[in-house]
């Protein structure tokens, strides 16, 4: 599974890039800020019909089936974790004993949005290698379980 991340992280950047235009345009204009959830089904759950437990004004971007990413419009890391523990509570409620990981980054926390993307897959990649599945993880729990 960290392979499959490792080696498709390049396309899955790119794919949520192409997404963040308006939202980094936003950011950058009016200090208007978003924040990136991902999630992956390490049981190969398909996790695409999840879409609809997202916030109507945020974003579900479907990286492969058990992958996806959701732009979280107009939140902070704190708001982040609130909207994201909505979807899995419900895979929880789906899955029982099945695991997803699942991490946030704010664009508040970050200088642009290749160092937010890269910060995301850094955690989500920290997050699977040490099993770290019922919780939503952010940088600061990273630095944090470290220590």
């Amino acid at each position: 599974m960290i392979h499959l991340i490792r080696d498709n992280r390049k396309v899955y950047c790119t794919a949520i890039m192409k997404r963040l235009e308006d939202y980094n345009y936003r950011h950058e204009r009016y200090n208007f800020n978003f924040s990136l959830a991902i999630g992956l089904s390490s049981d190969g759950i398909d996790l695409r019909g999840f879409d609809s437990f997202k916030r109507q004004t945020d974003e579900f971007i479907i990286l492969e089936e058990h992958l996806c990413c959701v732009v979280l419009d107009g939140s902070d890391t704190e708001d982040a974790i609130k909207a994201t523990s909505n979807i899995q509570t419900q895979f929880e409620t789906n899955y029982f004993n099945k695991k997803l990981f699942v991490v946030v980054t704010s664009s508040h926390d970050y200088d642009n949005k290749v160092s937010m993307l890269n910060s995301l897959f850094d955690i989500l990649e920290y997050a699977i290698t040490h099993d770290m599945d019922s919780m939503i993880l952010d940088k600061s729990q990273m630095i944090l379980h470290d220590h």
